[in-house]
C-alpha cells in the first residue's frame, strides 16, 4: 500500500490521494466507498487540491505528479476532465484556490509558481 499524500473533506466523506496515483473516497465511518486509479499517465499524486470550477459551477479534484503534470477530475464522478504541464520538470508540492475569479496556483518543487484560471468552454 502506497502512502497517504492529502486527506480532502467532501460532502461528509473524505478523498484520500495516495502517492502511486490511487484516490480512494471513505465514508464518515471510514468504510472505503469508491477507489479509482492509477488511469493512464497518471500515476503518482505528489499534492492535491479540491478547486471550483466557476463557469461550469462543478467541484473539481487537481491531482498534482511528478515533473510538473496535474490532472483534474469532476468530482464526485470522477470523470477525466484532462491533463496539463506547469512547464517545469519539479514535482508539484501544492495546489491552492485562491477562492476568486477561477484562478488557482501551482507550486513546484524545482521553485515555479504558476497562476492559472478557468476558461469558458466554447
Amino acid at each position: 500500500s502506497s502512502r497517504v499524500v492529502r486527506l480532502v473533506p467532501y460532502q461528509g466523506c473524505v478523498l484520500a490521494a495516495f502517492a502511486d496515483g490511487v484516490v480512494k473516497v471513505f465514508d464518515a465511518s471510514g468504510k472505503e466507498q469508491f477507489s479509482h486509479g492509477p488511469l493512464g499517465e497518471h500515476t503518482t499524486n505528489t499534492a492535491v487540491a479540491l478547486v471550483r470550477q466557476p463557469h461550469a459551477n462543478k467541484d473539481v479534484l487537481l491531482c498534482g505528479q511528478e515533473y510538473g503534470y496535474i490532472t483534474a477530475y469532476d468530482i464526485p464522478d470522477f470523470r477525466p476532465r484532462g491533463t496539463f504541464t506547469t512547464g517545469y520538470e519539479g514535482d508539484i508540492s501544492a495546489i491552492i484556490d485562491m477562492g476568486s475569479d477561477g484562478i488557482f496556483a501551482t507550486f513546484g518543487l524545482s521553485g515555479d509558481v504558476v497562476l492559472w484560471r478557468w476558461e469558458r468552454a466554447g
